[in-house]
């Protein structure tokens, strides 16, 4: 039985960025009315996967691993979101986990060790699956270091806030007026509509 792939899959440090996550979703439901309104049907697309599926975080690390694999393989576009502890974050990886057994180096329930966090695991996936990827930085450049290795050269990268200058004295940031909408909308949407 083949799954269709029309979901969007949102990766992201969800403990620091959710404030970021709300307000990508906001957009795309926005894109999602905007196409809709032009006749093309855009709610299987934008509807995000997490949504669909969910699991308890109190599960063993590679039980939810399992579910976010279930999740890529519905997926079309891989959206990254690239913040201040992307690069740091350790959840995920098998050793952390209650699980895991430090003697012997083994999971207990007798899963295989996975040495990746989450959102490294799913970096590793989304290529892997042949998804189409978007590196939105949560910064007004893009600083691949920032990323994690696996998708520094992989994917359309773009910033999520542009410079506004409000006159030559002065800079106007504010990271919520000055989104950079233009461009997410742009790769998103023609991600979608791509093969």
């Amino acid at each position: 039985m083949s799954v269709s792939r029309v979901k969007t899959y949102i990766a992201a440090d969800w403990d620091h960025d959710k404030d970021f996550i709300k307000i990508l979703k906001k957009i795309l439901k926005e894109i999602m009315l905007e196409e809709n309104s032009k006749g093309k049907d855009l709610k299987k697309y934008f509807t995000d996967i997490h949504e669909k599926i969910q699991i308890s975080d109190n599960n063993p690390y590679c039980i939810i691993k399992k579910s976010l694999d279930k999740r890529l393989k519905m997926s079309k576009v891989f959206i990254l979101i690239v913040g201040k502890h992307t690069n740091k974050l350790k959840k995920g990886i098998c050793s952390f986990c209650k699980h895991y057994n430090k003697k012997r180096k083994t999971c207990s329930i007798g899963n295989d060790v996975d040495k990746r966090s989450y959102i490294k695991y799913e970096c590793y996936e989304a290529i892997d699956k042949e998804l189409k990827i978007i590196v939105i930085y949560k910064n007004y450049d893009v600083d691949r270091k920032k990323c994690p290795k696996i998708l520094r050269e992989e994917g359309t990268h773009i910033p999520a806030y542009t410079l506004t200058k409000k006159s030559t004295q002065s800079i106007k940031i504010d990271k919520n007026k000055f989104l950079n909408f233009p461009e997410i909308v742009t790769e998103i949407v023609g991600a979608l509509y791509t093969d």
